[in-house]
């Protein structure tokens, strides 16, 4: 009993490895899953149907950059044939498998919209810790640590050590949150809500440079003074107001200055 016992460990440990993968991606297929916190669903066969699928396999406007995609360690269960394939595709949205090549059949071509899952809980405590303080305290580092590393563990991908992020700034830590933001919700409309959150934060006075850095930091270089005096306006981070409506407005709008 004790042999039949241990065999039984065992082969339910390897079912949870060799499936670990497949649970990540079940997020997106079928979806609906235990991570899930706020998710919006589309019952495709009663014509609940949204864009997502057509737009991320026949749109090359949404493809992932190959300097994204190669951010990503070999091993991470998030990267090739999960978030995306290697075209740049965005793999979450189209395949029923982190295989690359399963796609999603007609009548499941309606993908599940998320807008919280629970590993956003972990950014969300990392970064409101390192927002305690300019430098943070090594408990505050600890804290913020290993909120990450529980997302990095289940993703396979390398633990930040003790000594990687001795005297961290807070900076240095939210330009770490962000990156291993990205790479988590790829596809998921979360990136540029991060970088105008955290921009406006005390009126644009303290975290906009840190942000433009990051913006900027895949800009080819010839290009790099273009865009920064673009963005060096706090406006460049909203959408202008319809032009109509300023019209209409009778001088009451008026236009954003970044497009003036």
């Amino acid at each position: 009993t004790e042999d039949t016992e241990d065999t039984e460990d065992t082969e339910d440990t390897e079912d949870t490895e060799d499936t670990e993968e497949e649970t990540w991606f079940e997020n997106f297929y079928p979806g609906l899953t235990r991570e899930s916190v706020w998710e919006l669903f589309f019952d495709h066969e009663a014509e609940q149907e949204n864009s997502l699928y057509k737009e991320f396999d026949n749109n090359d406007k949404y493809k992932v950059r190959e300097i994204v995609m190669t951010s990503f360690e070999a091993n991470d269960v998030r990267g090739l044939d999960n978030s995306f394939i290697t075209d740049g595709k965005i793999w979450k949205y189209i395949g029923t498998k982190n295989n690359g090549a399963s796609k999603r059949p007609k009548k499941e071509r309606s993908p599940n919209w998320i807008f919280y899952r629970y590993a956003e809980i972990y950014f969300i405590y990392a970064e409101a810790i390192a927002m305690r303080n300019a430098v943070p305290s090594s408990t505050d580092s600890k804290i913020i640590r290993d909120a990450l590393n529980m997302l990095r563990l289940r993703a396979k991908t390398s633990l930040l050590d003790e000594s990687d992020v001795v005297g961290y700034t807070q900076s240095q830590w939210l330009s770490t949150i962000m990156d291993d933001k990205k790479k988590e919700f790829i596809g998921e409309g979360k990136r540029w809500f991060d970088m105008v959150r955290l921009a406006k934060k005390q009126d644009f006075t303290i975290y906009k440079a840190l942000v433009l850095e990051i913006l900027l930091e895949n800009v080819p270089f010839a290009e790099k003074a273009i865009f920064q005096t673009k963005l060096s306006h706090s406006g460049s981070f909203f959408l202008p107001i319809n032009q109509d409506e300023v019209y209409q407005g009778r001088g009451v709008l008026v236009q954003n200055p970044a497009y003036q």
